[in-house]
Protein backbone atom coordinates (compact mmCIF):
# COMPACT_ATOMS: atom_id res chain seq x y z
CA UNK A 1 0.00 0.00 0.00
CA UNK A 2 1.56 3.41 -0.95
CA UNK A 3 0.23 6.86 0.38
CA UNK A 4 -0.35 9.88 -2.28
CA UNK A 5 1.22 12.90 -1.07
CA UNK A 6 -0.13 16.37 -1.63
CA UNK A 7 2.82 18.56 -1.99
CA UNK A 8 5.99 18.73 0.96
CA UNK A 9 6.00 16.82 4.34
CA UNK A 10 5.20 18.93 6.98
CA UNK A 11 7.38 19.34 10.08
CA UNK A 12 7.54 21.71 13.16
CA UNK A 13 9.75 24.42 12.98
CA UNK A 14 13.36 24.14 15.09
CA UNK A 15 12.38 26.07 18.41
CA UNK A 16 8.92 26.00 17.97
CA UNK A 17 8.71 23.58 20.88
CA UNK A 18 9.15 25.17 24.41
CA UNK A 19 8.98 24.64 28.15
CA UNK A 20 5.24 25.43 28.76
CA UNK A 21 6.00 27.26 32.03
CA UNK A 22 8.06 29.65 30.26
CA UNK A 23 5.46 30.80 27.47
CA UNK A 24 2.06 29.79 29.18
CA UNK A 25 0.43 30.26 32.89
CA UNK A 26 -2.17 28.72 34.56
CA UNK A 27 -4.19 30.80 36.82
CA UNK A 28 -6.40 29.35 40.05
CA UNK A 29 -9.16 30.87 41.54
CA UNK A 30 -8.03 31.09 44.99
CA UNK A 31 -10.94 29.86 47.72
CA UNK A 32 -13.68 29.37 44.66
CA UNK A 33 -15.97 31.57 43.33
CA UNK A 34 -19.17 32.38 45.08
CA UNK A 35 -22.11 29.63 45.06
CA UNK A 36 -24.41 30.54 42.64
CA UNK A 37 -21.83 31.64 39.52
CA UNK A 38 -22.58 29.48 36.73
CA UNK A 39 -20.41 28.63 33.86
CA UNK A 40 -22.34 31.37 31.64
CA UNK A 41 -21.41 33.82 34.45
CA UNK A 42 -17.21 32.70 34.26
CA UNK A 43 -17.83 33.18 30.44
CA UNK A 44 -18.92 36.46 30.46
CA UNK A 45 -16.39 39.16 29.49
CA UNK A 46 -16.86 42.09 32.38
CA UNK A 47 -16.92 39.41 35.42
CA UNK A 48 -13.09 39.56 35.13
CA UNK A 49 -12.94 42.50 35.78
CA UNK A 50 -10.90 43.26 39.20
CA UNK A 51 -8.54 39.98 37.72
CA UNK A 52 -5.00 40.79 36.66
CA UNK A 53 -5.67 40.95 33.11
CA UNK A 54 -2.62 43.04 32.95
CA UNK A 55 -0.71 39.30 33.69
CA UNK A 56 -2.40 37.30 31.63
CA UNK A 57 -2.07 36.60 27.69
CA UNK A 58 -4.02 35.10 24.92
CA UNK A 59 -3.40 30.69 24.96
CA UNK A 60 -3.14 31.39 29.51
CA UNK A 61 -5.26 28.97 30.82
CA UNK A 62 -7.75 29.21 34.35
CA UNK A 63 -8.97 26.63 36.61
CA UNK A 64 -11.70 27.13 38.81
CA UNK A 65 -13.49 25.90 41.51
CA UNK A 66 -17.08 27.15 43.13
CA UNK A 67 -17.03 27.36 46.79
CA UNK A 68 -18.98 24.39 47.40
CA UNK A 69 -17.05 22.63 44.90
CA UNK A 70 -19.44 21.29 43.08
CA UNK A 71 -17.81 21.69 39.26
CA UNK A 72 -14.28 22.44 38.20
CA UNK A 73 -14.25 24.85 35.01
CA UNK A 74 -10.87 24.51 32.77
CA UNK A 75 -10.87 28.09 30.82
CA UNK A 76 -8.71 28.77 28.22
CA UNK A 77 -7.88 32.92 27.44
CA UNK A 78 -8.84 34.09 23.92
CA UNK A 79 -8.06 37.56 24.64
CA UNK A 80 -7.77 40.20 27.24
CA UNK A 81 -8.08 43.94 27.68
CA UNK A 82 -7.91 46.17 30.51
CA UNK A 83 -11.77 45.59 31.22
CA UNK A 84 -11.64 41.87 31.25
CA UNK A 85 -11.29 38.53 29.56
CA UNK A 86 -13.00 36.65 26.35
CA UNK A 87 -12.84 33.00 26.69
CA UNK A 88 -13.66 29.54 26.03
CA UNK A 89 -14.08 26.76 27.65
CA UNK A 90 -11.76 23.88 27.81
CA UNK A 91 -13.72 21.32 30.29
CA UNK A 92 -16.59 21.71 32.39
CA UNK A 93 -16.75 18.89 35.14
CA UNK A 94 -19.74 18.15 37.89
CA UNK A 95 -18.86 15.83 40.88
CA UNK A 96 -22.05 14.05 41.88
CA UNK A 97 -20.56 12.94 45.09
CA UNK A 98 -20.70 16.67 46.34
CA UNK A 99 -23.99 16.71 46.01
CA UNK A 100 -24.50 13.44 47.65
CA UNK A 101 -22.84 15.25 50.78
CA UNK A 102 -26.87 15.97 51.91
CA UNK A 103 -28.24 15.03 55.39
CA UNK A 104 -31.34 13.77 55.92
CA UNK A 105 -33.23 17.38 55.83
CA UNK A 106 -31.04 17.84 52.38
CA UNK A 107 -28.95 20.53 54.07
CA UNK A 108 -25.61 20.93 52.43
CA UNK A 109 -22.07 20.00 53.27
CA UNK A 110 -18.88 21.18 51.86
CA UNK A 111 -15.84 19.79 52.12
CA UNK A 112 -12.80 22.50 52.26
CA UNK A 113 -9.53 22.97 53.23
CA UNK A 114 -8.57 24.70 56.40
CA UNK A 115 -5.17 25.67 54.67
CA UNK A 116 -1.43 24.83 53.75
CA UNK A 117 -0.95 21.93 56.53
CA UNK A 118 -4.05 22.65 58.44
CA UNK A 119 -6.24 19.66 57.27
CA UNK A 120 -10.11 19.87 56.06
CA UNK A 121 -13.03 20.86 57.74
CA UNK A 122 -17.03 19.96 57.07
CA UNK A 123 -18.65 23.24 56.61
CA UNK A 124 -22.91 22.67 57.28
CA UNK A 125 -24.85 25.83 55.55
CA UNK A 126 -21.45 27.72 56.29
CA UNK A 127 -22.33 28.09 60.23
CA UNK A 128 -21.37 24.81 61.89
CA UNK A 129 -17.88 23.65 61.41
CA UNK A 130 -15.79 20.23 62.15
CA UNK A 131 -12.37 20.83 61.91
CA UNK A 132 -9.42 18.57 61.73
CA UNK A 133 -9.55 16.36 59.38
CA UNK A 134 -6.03 15.35 58.17
CA UNK A 135 -7.18 14.29 54.83
CA UNK A 136 -10.53 14.98 52.46
CA UNK A 137 -11.15 11.38 52.72
CA UNK A 138 -11.39 11.28 56.38
CA UNK A 139 -13.72 14.31 56.13
CA UNK A 140 -15.96 12.36 53.64
CA UNK A 141 -16.06 8.83 56.01
CA UNK A 142 -17.07 11.89 58.87
CA UNK A 143 -19.94 12.89 57.04
CA UNK A 144 -21.28 9.31 55.43
CA UNK A 145 -21.10 8.52 59.49
CA UNK A 146 -22.45 11.53 61.34
CA UNK A 147 -24.45 13.31 59.00
CA UNK A 148 -27.97 12.10 60.26
CA UNK A 149 -26.90 12.28 63.90
CA UNK A 150 -25.67 16.17 63.36
CA UNK A 151 -29.03 17.06 61.45
CA UNK A 152 -30.56 15.77 64.76
CA UNK A 153 -28.38 18.03 66.75
CA UNK A 154 -28.88 21.41 64.64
Amino acid sequence: MTEETNGPRRVLASGRLQLRQHKQQTWYVDRGVDQGVTLDDLLDHDFWLHAPVSRMSPYDEIIVFPEDGRWRAHLHVIETDETGLTLDVISFVEFPRVEAMRDAAGIPYRIVSDGPGRGYKVLRNDKISFGGFATRHAAEEFLRNSAPSIAKSA
